[in-house]
């Protein structure tokens, strides 16, 4: 009776057992469900679009007037100032008047180092020849009475030493003749008096007092009457360039603007008294722009005219490729590879997997 019960529970364990290993199979030799990234509901949904594309820099400028700089070549000094800080002038009008006298001095000055280098010049030219003229006797000496080739090549190295010698000596004191040419053509300029190149306001004289030493370099500067421009902050030759477009915006309105490449002189001014360069730009049209207004320069770059592109929330990347959810016909979502290309602030460009007006998934 004992054994009877034993295996009628060892039946009982073995049933159960088959249930279970039952249940467990059911699933076997299906494929498991793919585990997608968390996305928004329905409301996140978002579009394939095609349009153009760029990116914007954006510059903080002001209204201002067009200065144009007087600039002064060589030396002078000063015996006259017939304006000050804040006049009214006219162009023509004389803004500083400089002493001749000094200026023809320093031109007798400059023609007697002129002919002093000159003449040493002539006789170290001349000692330099008479060498190159032994050496041209010696190498016919040699080739007439059977020298060695290795005799023969020396001296032809030698005589291609002091010819080479004389020449870049000749070359050395024509610059140097030039440089004083130069010097005096700038003192004898610098004897005139320094006028104005427009109708304006002064706003800047480095000359203060009448017997200073004007040196070569800006020397005064006048806004212009009526002119207008914008200055604020730089930005690179190479930025502008490049880019697509760039106006301002003045109150909401746009201008067409050309941008003012400095000079050396007008750096050198900066760099004296300002310390920093600024972004200059002429306002082609703005008569009903005012002296103080903020006004912002727009440089388009990177610009596309017609490319296809999502928003950048739409993206997926894993190691080595970019995907995106579609939304199917079904409404349902799946994975697609895609190939992308530039990207800018909140978009991205596609270039292969997408076509316009599918729909995907934003995170």
């Amino acid at each position: 009776m004992k054994r009877r019960v034993k295996t009628g529970l060892y039946r009982i364990t073995g049933l159960l057992l088959g249930i279970l290993l039952l249940g467990v199979c059911t699933g076997c030799g299906k494929k498991a469900p793919e585990l997608l990234e968390p996305i928004g509901s329905g409301e996140n949904l978002v579009t394939v679009l095609r349009g153009e594309m760029y990116n914007t820099i954006v510059s903080q400028t002001t209204v201002i007037p067009k200065v144009e700089y007087v600039t002064m070549n060589g030396q002078g000094i000063v015996s006259g100032l017939p304006v000050t800080l804040g006049d009214h002038v006219n162009e023509g009008d004389v803004l500083v008047e400089l002493d001749g006298k000094g200026v023809s001095e320093q031109a007798e000055s400059v023609d007697e180092q002129i002919a002093r280098l000159s003449s040493d010049n002539a006789y170290l030219n001349q000692l330099t020849q008479v060498q190159i003229d032994v050496l041209k006797a010696e190498l016919a000496q040699l080739q007439a009475n059977g020298g060695t080739a290795e005799e023969i090549q020396e001296k032809q190295e030698e005589l291609a030493d002091q010819q080479d010698r004389l020449y870049n000596d000749q070359i050395k004191q024509d610059k140097e003749l030039a440089q004083l040419q130069m010097q005096k053509m700038e003192g004898v300029v610098s004897g005139a008096p320094l006028v104005s190149p427009c109708d304006g306001t002064v706003i800047a004289m480095r000359a203060g007092n009448i017997g200073d030493t004007l040196e070569s370099g800006v020397a005064a500067a006048v806004a212009v009457d009526g002119s207008k421009e914008l200055k604020g902050e730089f930005l690179e030759e190479e930025v502008l360039n490049e880019a697509h477009e760039y106006y301002a915006l003045i109150n909401g309105k746009r201008y067409e603007i050309t941008p003012s490449p400095y000079s050396q002189s007008e750096l050198s001014w900066i760099h004296l008294f300002e310390g920093t360069p600024y972004g200059t730009y002429y306002l082609n049209e703005g008569e009903d722009a005012d002296y103080g207004e903020m006004a912002m320069v727009v440089v388009i770059t990177d610009y596309k005219e017609d490319v296809l592109y999502i928003p950048d929330n739409a993206l997926y990347s894993d190691v080595d490729s970019y995907y995106v959810y579609v939304q199917n016909e079904n409404g349902e979502r799946e994975r697609r590879d895609i190939e992308i290309g530039f990207e800018w602030n909140n978009a991205v460009e596609i270039t292969k997997g997408l076509e316009e007006g599918e729909v995907l998934y934003a995170k």
